[in-house]
C-alpha cells in the first residue's frame, strides 16, 4: 500500500527507468511522458506516478542506493542459480571471483570536479574510481563500488566482502 501523497515507489521508479529505455523522444523530457502514458496504461486505473522527469530524477536520486541494493542482490541470486544448473557455479570446489579497478574520465564540470577529485597527473579530468568482482566461469559482474579518483581498490574489496 502506498502512502498518501507518495507517488514514487522503487518499483514505479525503476519501471520508469525501464519504460523510458524503449521510447521515442528527442528529450529525456519526451520519454519521460511518453513512458507516464504506458505506465498509467498497464497499471490501469492508477494514476501516472509523478508529474515531472525532474521530481522522477529526484526521487532516483533519493532511492538509488536501496534500488542498487535490491537489484545486486537480485542478481546475485540469479546469477548463482543460473550458474548451479549449468555447472559452472564452482571450479575445482571453489567459487572462484575476481577484482579489478579502473578509473573512468567524467567530463571536466565543477560539481564533477568536487565530488570526484582528479586521480594521477594535473590537469587531468575528473575520474571516478570503479572496482568490480567479477564471477569468473560466467564472466558476470557479483558486486561493485565506485568513489573518488584517489579511492583504494583494497578498500572497496574489503567492503564488498
Amino acid at each position: 500500500m502506498i502512502r498518501a501523497g507518495v507517488r514514487w515507489t522503487t518499483q514505479r521508479i525503476a519501471w520508469m527507468a525501464v519504460l523510458m529505455v524503449w521510447q521515442p523522444g528527442a528529450s529525456l523530457a519526451e520519454r519521460f511522458e511518453s513512458a507516464g502514458d504506458v505506465h498509467g496504461w498497464l497499471l490501469g486505473h492508477q494514476r501516472r506516478p509523478g508529474k515531472t522527469y525532474q521530481g522522477w530524477v529526484k526521487a532516483g536520486i533519493k532511492w538509488s542506493p536501496r534500488l542498487l541494493a535490491l537489484i545486486g542482490a537480485h542478481l546475485r541470486t540469479l546469477i548463482q542459480t543460473v550458474a548451479t544448473a549449468g555447472g559452472v557455479w564452482t571450479t575445482e570446489g571453489w567459487v572462484l571471483l575476481g577484482c579489478d579497478g579502473t578509473r573512468i574520465d567524467a567530463p571536466r564540470t565543477q560539481s564533477n570536479e568536487a565530488a570526484f577529485g582528479c586521480g594521477g597527473k594535473q590537469k587531468t579530468t575528473p575520474q571516478l574510481w570503479l572496482t568490480t568482482l567479477m564471477h569468473l566461469a560466467t564472466g558476470l559482474p557479483w558486486g561493485w563500488k565506485s568513489g573518488k579518483a584517489d579511492a583504494s581498490e583494497r578498500d572497496h574489496l574489503r567492503r564488498m566482502m
